[in-house]
């Protein structure tokens, strides 16, 4: 007699894991490809995620309350982000477009308008097409004025009050 172990496998037994094996593979591809799937929307749908403002490129700014009295004392929310938004389009991009027009002591020229917002974080894919966009629903609403040269500027009834 041998002192070895013995081992009795069945063909019962072979069958049995060759078929748990074929179902556990068809799972496995079945699941790997549902993952590649999402995998894909996710990658698709990254292009609706905002970006975050690195940590560098932020700058503090301070809101004032909606609405104060004699009363109240002015207390100001200091952020790191700015405020949702400053008109009332709801977009940050047509938002900081409108700003900077309308604050400029001078007309802007869109190379340095586009080089300001990506200071301020704005992402290089909302600077490209959408910055025009953004420019002509500015101008068709009359909040900023497109100049001769191309440049941006104040809105049109701030202009015509100006040279009057």
């Amino acid at each position: 007699m041998s002192n070895s172990p013995q081992v009795l496998l069945t063909i019962e037994q072979i069958d049995q894991w060759e078929r748990e094996s074929a179902d556990l593979a068809r799972k496995i591809a079945e699941d790997q490809a549902r993952l590649d799937g999402l995998r894909a929307k996710l990658k698709a749908a990254e292009f609706f995620r905002p970006r975050p403002v690195p940590e560098h490129r932020r700058k503090i700014f301070i809101e004032p309350p909606a609405h104060t009295d004699e009363d109240t004392f002015f207390s100001p929310k200091v952020t790191t982000e700015p405020a949702t938004t400053i008109s009332g389009d709801g977009d940050n991009l047509v938002a900081a477009i409108e700003k900077l027009a309308n604050d400029a002591s001078r007309p802007i020229s869109k190379k340095e308008l586009k080089r300001i917002l990506a200071e301020q974080g704005f992402a290089s894919d909302r600077l490209a097409n959408y910055f025009y966009t953004a420019i002509h629903r500015l101008k068709a609403k009359e909040r900023i004025t497109v100049m001769p040269d191309g440049s941006v500027w104040k809105d049109p009834h701030t202009l015509e009050a100006q040279s009057n």
